[in-house]
């Protein structure tokens, strides 16, 4: 076999196997995509947060802080998967009807933890508590909904 034939080999046996991972990982894209996303908006705001505050702060530092965040994420986001993948899964849909709760979960956590970085930022610079906020609307949204059921009750009750 010459060696321009073993290179081809090489190259198909790493095309194959980057394929067969890429395919593993498939459903962890939209998962990465998400905390990337928080992350990143994390990073912008305590950026952000520095700069009201007059604090000196080294970009590429915290650059690669954020980084190495999003990278310790993933990994223990394909860990999660994994275990979920090859030994919760079966369980999940049978109780749940869920397909990788424990992944979903352990997303679900993480972001939380970066929504809380983020309000934090949020508040030390314009002084609002978002979470606070936020539950404050779902409070007036439900109180909203409670008094049209009460509205309509009256409406069929007179008639």
């Amino acid at each position: 076999m010459s060696t321009t034939e073993k290179k081809a080999v090489l190259i198909e046996w790493m095309a194959g196997l980057l394929t067969a991972i890429g395919t593993y990982l498939s459903p962890l894209f939209g998962i990465f995509m998400l905390l990337i996303i928080v992350a990143s908006v994390d990073h912008f705001t305590g950026v952000w947060r520095s700069r009201k505050k007059s604090v000196k702060i080294e970009f590429w530092k915290s650059v690669k802080k954020t980084l190495s965040k999003i990278l310790i994420y993933s990994v223990i986001c394909i860990a999660v998967h994994a275990v979920d993948h090859f030994i919760l899964n079966e369980f999940w849909i049978n109780s749940f009807n869920t397909k990788f709760l424990g992944l979903k979960g352990v997303t679900l956590l993480l972001c939380y933890l970066e929504l809380k970085s983020i309000n934090k930022s949020y508040k030390e610079v314009k002084g609002v508590d978002l979470i606070a906020t936020f539950y404050e609307m779902i409070k007036g949204a439900r109180d909203i909904v409670e008094k049209a059921k009460r509205i309509g009750k009256t409406k069929r009750n007179e008639n």
